[in-house]
């Protein structure tokens, strides 16, 4: 029998139980043996409640540990490329929370990293692997309602601030661009299958100098537009509209479909139509994919680097982040920001 892929945990967060240990309840194939959080005592409560063998405080400890095979990693954003990279260099495979870097250079550093390491590399945009993302994209793809004009995606929750947070803190990586916006720019770039050629944006700033809430406007170069708002201070549902030449296309719930979504097709001639697709949390198809790819590199002795050895759009996270500045260079200046290849 196939050891299970062993995972490490690079932080005890929240997260990790509903992206990682949960999905991993439901898996014979892969399990966590080791967790480490800086926090005192925070590692070894989250090892008793998960029944996990090893606890530590220090991160180097889960990359020295030979039982390790994969590395998820949750702590603060700006730590993300760090611990990534670390990760990699001692050969164990990357399952990373998005950001996986706060800028393109860190982005590219990791890839780096992985071709060098021939270990997988999967920023964590779980939403893309659910039935409801495929079938969005197979819409678009399908040509039904002809070309997509434009997309319109909001990503916006209130979480008042608090400057203790990681989330407002500018210099851990905070923002609602970087928790938030990050979804629209990178489902636009899917949708759209293309990369933007320019940013328009602007952006409300908290005291600690992190976004409250961005606007941004991506152009493509055939001409469609994609619109994201991403906000800390309004409450809206998570949504992407998609505008056809004779149809509209609006989802709700698209960055986790289990927790309640619904799809509206609305055709130029017809009625509309409503409905819901089935499927898992799309944290369980994000891990069967991680956990296949890590498979598959094995299979190949180590000689493909996963994602990162020749990435699809939706694993290209320099291209990713190279978006996400160009959007807050824009909201800086307050003039479009072109994109160069």
């Amino acid at each position: 029998m196939t050891r299970p892929l062993s995972f490490g945990l690079i932080g005890a967060s929240r997260i990790a139980v509903e992206a990682l240990l949960e999905p991993l309840s439901r898996r014979a194939d892969a399990r966590v043996v080791h967790v480490a959080a800086r926090r005192p005592g925070a590692a070894e409560a989250f090892a008793r409640d998960w029944e996990l063998r090893r606890a530590s405080v220090a991160y180097d400890d889960v990359l020295a540990d030979d039982d390790v095979d994969a590395v998820y990693v949750s702590n603060a954003a700006v730590d993300h490329a760090r611990w990534a990279i670390a990760a990699l260099e001692h050969g164990k495979h990357v399952l990373c929370e998005k950001p996986i870097a706060v800028d393109e250079r860190e982005a590219l550093t990791i890839a780096a990293a992985a071709v060098s390491a021939r270990r997988v590399v999967m920023e964590g945009f779980h939403y893309r692997f659910h039935p409801l993302f495929r079938l969005l994209l197979g819409i678009v793809s399908s040509g039904t309602f002809g070309r997509l004009l434009s997309s319109s995606s909001v990503i916006a929750g209130v979480r008042p601030y608090d400057p203790n947070s990681i989330l407002h803190a500018a210099s851990l990586g905070g923002g609602a661009l970087f928790h938030n916006g990050v979804y629209g720019a990178h489902w636009s770039r899917l949708l759209f299958d293309s990369e933007p050629v320019s940013v328009s944006a602007r952006s409300q700033l908290n005291p600690s100098g992190a976004d409250a809430q961005t606007s941004a406007e991506l152009r493509f170069g055939d001409g469609g537009v994609a619109h994201v708002e991403c906000s800390f201070v309004t409450n809206a549902p998570v949504s992407v509209t998609l505008e056809f030449e004779r149809a509209v296309v609006a989802a709700t719930g698209v960055i986790g479909p289990h927790h309640g979504h619904s799809l509206r097709i609305g055709p130029a001639a017809g009625p509309s139509r409503v409905r819901t697709v089935a499927g898992r949390s799309s944290f369980d198809y994000q891990l069967a994919e991680f956990v296949r790819r890590c498979a598959a590199a094995g299979a190949a002795g180590g000689a493909i680097a996963g994602a990162a050895s020749s990435p699809g759009r939706g694993d290209d996270i320099a291209a990713n982040m190279r978006v996400i500045d160009a959007i807050r260079r824009a909201a800086t200046s307050g003039v479009p920001e072109m994109i160069g290849r």
